[in-house]
């Protein structure tokens, strides 16, 4: 059965995914090794390792240790870079990964 965008089933309309930008930037690269595109990454995976401090301090307005984020603040970092749109890649550990891109 072929469909014509969007994406018509009888259950819902699946829309056209938008083009992701390391794709983009990879195709240009491909298509010209001298462009000056380049692949910018973010590792998000501190909870990997050295437990809860491994999530960073958290600061008051004047700068002093309010103590150690939480899970929830963490994730709410990540989210708040994606939606900047100013990495390609977001490396995170499995559980991030669970909990930002499958139960969201």
């Amino acid at each position: 059965m072929e469909l014509d965008p969007p994406y018509i089933s009888r259950t819902h309309v699946l829309t056209m995914p938008t083009p992701k930008s390391l794709d983009q930037k990879l195709s240009r690269i491909a298509a010209d090794s001298s462009c000056r595109d380049f692949i910018l990454a973010d590792a998000k995976d501190p909870d990997m390792a050295f437990g809860v401090s491994a999530l960073g301090v958290r600061r008051t307005a004047n700068g002093e240790n309010a103590g150690f984020r939480s899970v929830q603040e963490f994730h709410a970092q990540i989210r708040e870079i994606v939606a900047e749109r100013l990495v390609d890649i977001m490396l995170m550990s499995v559980s991030t990964s669970d909990a930002l891109a499958l139960r969201e």
